[in-house]
């Protein structure tokens, strides 16, 4: 045994507790000697693929201890489905967090290798080993993994959120911000993609995008690795390409035993079962998987139910739940019918609901609790493909309908998954119906399903069929292979990505007319469905929706309350047609009801809806054709959540004392918890936000203090602050003293906003409609900024004062180490540093300091300034002070910056590339790719900057006689383009993402530099 892999193994052992498989330790054998991964790895589920991540990362620090830095430090794991539960990302987790924790051994070794790797400052701040985060639509989609490129990372992920930052259309995102991710998404960065042969469009364009990141003069030298984690691999992947399990692998116990115990699958004929009777079908076939467990096991099972579509997962939950209800209320059990719990997990759940209703059931099901768990009762869970791939689940039994071979393989990989029982059982009912040519078809899966079941039936035994892994796939192996590809999912070939549709995509801002599909690229040619994020504020409401940017400034809408839902099914529900059919929750794969809703009549008026894109790009939307895949949509919170996905019930309803209170008009006591902004601001950007609105009184506990609360404002004056936190500090005692309250999601929720609010300094605003928002002044933590590149980033601006001349020094040194931590030569180096003291020069204009004094010209004395903390929080009080500094409409003041670049007089010598200076400049907000906004300025007042050793100065005469930025003669289209050919398409974004990210932690550093000097308090504005 090598001296490497006694560390490996060593390692290994200490975040697991225990060795690692064989397969495991071979894997990285070849990756410490070959200093790359294989294209493909062919390991069945439940084998412990996801330990890719931490062979990824202990490799990173291995190789870097031998003077190796080629390995990617960004590993993105992928898969291709809505998912509820990330095996991947909880061991992501764990393994971020011993690292970080680690005070001696193998883990403190390799937590300081990481930190060198990710330069000096890591080291010197004792930043975390590595990060890891989650993008996923539905999911916190946190913008920490674009915090520093030089730091190892895990980003657990999707196809379409993955694909579509490496395609420059950041799903969700401004489109000032796709640079950025498609910078990152394409350079050092590892790409393991999971149950490959499910996404075999998007590896086509994975390749493409390999192959056209060489295209350029100067190429970047960074990895761009892709590793397909598939039991089949592509044919034309080689053999020496493969890494498989070996005969040594198969012989180890554990492995044994999880591979070749028998599952024992009884196939039932739908013959039988009429469209109508399939739900209660699926509900007496779980039933009698819990009477035999019962039986057999001698304790309460857990039951999965694996169905196609959402709506067939919801109408068995229904029946099942019903069931039950009707059992309890007779007071006893008829033949099968027992006390169950019941659990429905699809891929339409706000993350909310998730994390607060559905983990703790999920924690109950994992695979290491399974062999010693004892439920009270037995659990039944109903769900979709979301279960497929991700989830480290084990159940006792198992009942799925009819669907392509990969798909049944994938969810019976969940029953008995270790292999604790030599036993188990389930089923699989068939359910397909024949279309008009006498041909079965499932909605999802096509003839596959058919295909699918014809062959088990022929491989059965009286009907049961042995679905152990081993079993399985020996009558796999002595198929045809071309038999075989006729049991699997269909999948369409990726529409071709030329280098033309790469120059149109490129152009992010302003984007090119007409806009590019990119589902082509991603899920190739079809009939292809893409998802929006779907969020419900109560405090809208739909008489005045030209208040919603007010109040949405105010709190704006995060991740923890988006509900995926399919961008069809939405534009239908949004024109109150009626909603035919369901989905899966497969990424790009519509159900029966995938005619492109465009083309159907409207029979009623549109419901109001706002695409979230931050304060000052959010737009209403008033035709549904305008709607883009990967949208923030935001509509008021009374209706649709029941029609667009699930919210459990539990979240509808704050308490009992609550609940038995029907006069209370829907808003204010049923669905209060449909609006969850308020917490999910908190988890997405680390600062307590309470809209006290009267359409939410509901959120709060019945209490004198609650009532004084919500009366304390008037139209003339809003509360004192003193009054306020006494009464917020009495309705907090009153949830902790009262067990009921405490006991209820909600009043918890808030109990913990409201501690953050008295902890640090907070503000009173008028809510734009009716009431108050008290929004806290600090966060609890800067490290839990997120989402910041969704927003305004000129907001940024608004923040603590900072100099001009301290801003972009700190920029500049910062953009330095970053550059030279990740190699990007002294020439880049040079110009990254040179781009950081020119960038802010533009705020120098005395409007735009104006602007950072609130559009007060009297307040404008001291030093320059590059922020502020008078900018106004709001966004109608923003474009007053807008008005009142005398800016132009349009007006960037990284574009003056640019032209300010032109006309310098003094500079040090530096060996820099001018071009790219002026390029990196003008492009550090998003905008001039390739043409800057127009702007109208007729004023052009004189300017001067100054600072270190650069100095430039224009008059009002000279200002006047420039060509303006935005016309097609000024140089600086021609400039961008330049930029591409030089550096590439993803090479040219790279370098603006760590110029950009540069500036955003030095905005962040001054920021908790200066707050962290000031004590906590209060404040009324």
């Amino acid at each position: 045994m090598t001296l490497d892999l006694v560390e490996f193994d060593a390692y290994f052992e200490a975040l697991h507790g225990y060795l690692p498989f064989p397969w495991q330790r071979r894997l990285f054998e070849h990756i410490a000697e070959h200093d790359r991964w294989p294209e493909s790895i062919a390991i069945p589920t439940g084998l412990g693929k996801t330990a890719c991540i931490d062979i990824a990362v202990f490799s990173l620090a291995h190789l870097w201890s031998k003077g190796n830095l080629t390995l990617p430090r960004r590993i993105f794991y992928v898969v291709d489905r809505r998912i509820i539960v990330d095996e991947a990302f909880e061991r992501a987790k764990k393994l971020a967090t011993m690292l970080e924790n680690a005070h001696d051994g193998i883990l403190k070794e390799t937590a300081e290798r990481l930190r060198a790797l990710a330069g000096a400052e890591a080291i010197e701040t004792s930043m975390a080993p590595i990060a890891c985060f989650e993008l996923r639509g539905g999911i916190y989609r946190d913008d920490g993994w674009a915090r520093n490129p030089a730091q190892v990372t895990i980003i657990c992920t999707t196809v379409d959120q993955y694909g579509s930052r490496l395609l420059f259309r950041s799903y969700g995102n401004s489109p000032r911000v796709w640079p950025i991710h498609a910078g990152l998404a394409a350079n050092d960065s590892l790409v393991l993609l999971d149950e490959a042969h499910c996404a075999q469009p998007f590896l086509e364009t994975l390749d493409k995008i390999r192959l056209y990141r060489e295209w350029a003069e100067q190429p970047l030298q960074n990895r761009f690795d892709v590793v397909s984690l598939t039991a089949t691999p592509r044919q034309e992947i080689s053999e020496e390409e493969v890494f498989k399990l070996t005969l040594e692998d198969k012989n180890h116990p554990v492995i044994q035993k999880r591979i070749a115990n028998r599952k024992l699958i009884e196939l039932s004929d739908g013959k039988t079962v009429s469209p109508k009777d399939r739900t209660k079908a699926f509900g007496e076939f779980a039933l009698q998987l819990v009477a035999r467990c019962e039986a057999d096991q001698g304790r309460h099972p857990a039951v999965a139910v694996f169905v196609n579509q959402v709506q067939t997962a919801f109408d068995v939950y229904k029946w099942l739940e019903k069931k039950r209800d009707e059992g309890k209320e007779k007071g006893r059990r008829k033949s099968i019918l027992i006390d169950y719990e019941l659990v429905l997990l699809t891929g339409r759940m706000r993350p909310f609901d998730r994390e607060v209703f559905v983990q703790p059931w999920l924690d109950r099901l994992r695979s290491d609790r399974s062999e010693k768990r004892k439920l009270a009762r037995a659990i039944i869970v109903v769900t979709t493909q979301c279960l497929e791939i991700g989830a480290d689940l084990d159940f006792d039994a198992l009942v799925s309908e009819n669907a392509s071979i990969d798909a049944l393989i994938q969810r019976f990989g969940r029953l008995n998954r270790l292999g604790h029982w030599p036993t188990a059982f389930g089923a699989i009912l068939k359910t397909n119906q024949k279309d008009e040519d006498s041909v079965f078809l499932d909605p999802v899966y096509g003839v596959a399903a058919e295909n699918t079941w014809l062959w088990l039936w022929a491989n059965a035994d009286n009907g049961i069929i042995d679905f152990s892994v081993q079993a399985i796939q020996e009558k796999i192996w002595s198929t045809p292979p071309k038999d075989v590809e006729n049991l699997r999912m269909p999948t369409a070939h990726a529409a071709v990505l030329l280098p033309a549709h790469m120059d149109h995509l490129v152009q992010t801002n302003p984007c090119p007319h007409p806009e590019m599909e990119i589902s082509y690229f991603l899920h190739g040619i079809g009939k292809r469905t893409t998802d929006v994020q779907v969020c419900w504020r109560l405090d809208l409401g739909n008489e005045d929706i030209g208040k919603w940017m007010d109040i949405l400034s105010l709190c704006p809408p995060a991740v923890a309350e988006f509900m995926s839902v399919p961008l069809h099914r939405f534009r239908k529900w949004l024109t109150r047609q009626k909603l035919v059919g369901s989905d899966c929750d497969i990424e790009g794969v519509g159900g029966e009801d995938n005619k492109d809703s465009r083309m159907m009549p409207r029979r009623q008026k549109m419901l109001p809806v706002l695409r979230w894109m931050g304060p000052e790009e959010s737009e209403f939307i008033q035709n549904p054709d305008r709607i883009r895949p990967g949208d923030v949509l935001v509509v008021p919170g009374l209706e649709g959540w029941s029609e667009l996905g699930y919210i459990p019930e539990d979240a509808l309803l704050v308490s009992q004392t609550e609940r038995d209170k029907e006069s209370r008009p829907v808003g204010e006591c049923l669905h209060a918890l449909v609006d969850v902004g308020d917490f999910a601001h908190k988890k997405a950007r680390g600062s307590s936000v309470l809209r006290l609105h009267p359409a939410m009184i509901g959120l709060w506990p019945e209490c004198p203090e609650r009532e004084a609360l919500f009366t304390a404002w008037t139209e003339e004056a809003l509360p004192d602050a003193d009054l306020v936190a006494e009464l917020l500090q009495g309705i907090m005692q009153t949830i902790e003293m009262n067990m009921q309250f405490k006991e209820s999601v909600g009043f918890r929720h808030l109990a913990d906003s409201i501690k953050g609010l008295l902890k640090w300094k907070f503000q009173v605003f008028r809510h734009p409609d009716k009431g108050i928002v008290i929004v806290s002044k600090r966060k609890d933590s800067v490290r839990a900024s997120r989402e910041t590149f969704s927003s305004n980033d000129d907001m940024a601006s608004a923040t603590v004062p900072v100099s001009l001349t301290e801003h972009s020094v700190g920029v500049a040194r910062k953009a330095r180490k970053a550059a030279e931590t990740c190699q990007l030569g002294e020439e880049i180096v040079q110009t990254l540093e040179m781009a950081g003291y020119w960038h802010d020069a533009g705020k120098a204009d005395l409007r735009f300091q104006s602007l950072l004094c609130g559009g007060n010209r009297l307040a404008l004395v001291g030093a320059v300034l590059a922020k502020s903390d008078h900018v106004p929080k709001t966004f109608r009080e923003r474009r007053n002070a807008f008005l009142r500094s005398g800016l132009p409409g349009g007006f960037r003041h990284e574009v003056l910056s640019c032209q300010l670049i032109e006309h310098v007089e003094k500079q040090p010598e530096h060996n820099s590339d001018p071009e790219l200076v002026k390029h990196l400049v003008c492009t550090h907000h998003g905008f001039c790719r390739p043409m800057a906004p127009f702007v109208h300025d007729e004023l052009h007042p004189a300017i001067k900057f100054e600072i270190e050793q650069l100095k430039a100065s224009l008059s009002s005469e000279e200002r006047g006689e420039w060509i303006h930025a935005h016309r097609l003669d000024s140089g600086l289209p021609e400039r961008f383009w330049r930029m591409i050919q030089r550096y590439g398409w993803w090479g040219i974004a790279y370098l603006e993402a760590i110029f950009r990210l540069a500036d955003h932690r030095e905005s962040e550093e001054e920021e908790k530099i200066r707050t962290g000097r000031g004590e906590g308090g209060r404040g009324v504005e």
